[in-house]
């Protein structure tokens, strides 16, 4: 599968993988284990606070076949996209440890 990531629903996280980002539909998905679980969430409390206030695209994600970051995040019933350069010092400060950590999952 060439697109991996985590899903979390209230207070549960699940990996899945797809062969695409377009074919989200057809995912499999599991339930990860409470220790892979609460990385997860710890990774994601290392988002900046104001995500809202960046832009749809961040750096130049998959530009040169390096891959990109997508993030989606659903907040009061708003969801919000971002795809993100995961080269690194390609994105602003504050989002650099949120990227080093996502490349440290090895996903693909």
């Amino acid at each position: 599968m060439c697109f991996q990531g985590y899903i979390i629903k209230d207070d549960s996280v699940y990996k899945f993988s797809a062969k695409s980002n377009t074919q989200l539909e057809n995912m499999t998905k599991r339930l990860v284990s409470q220790m892979e679980a609460n990385k997860i969430k710890n990774l994601i409390s290392r988002l900046p606070s104001n995500m809202s206030a960046y832009p749809k695209t961040i750096g130049c994600p998959d530009c040169r076949d390096q891959c990109g970051i997508l993030l989606q995040t659903s907040i009061d019933g708003k969801t919000r996209t971002f795809f993100i350069d995961p080269d690194v010092n390609k994105q602003p400060k504050e989002l650099q440890d949120f990227v080093s950590r996502v490349k440290e999952l090895n996903l693909l």
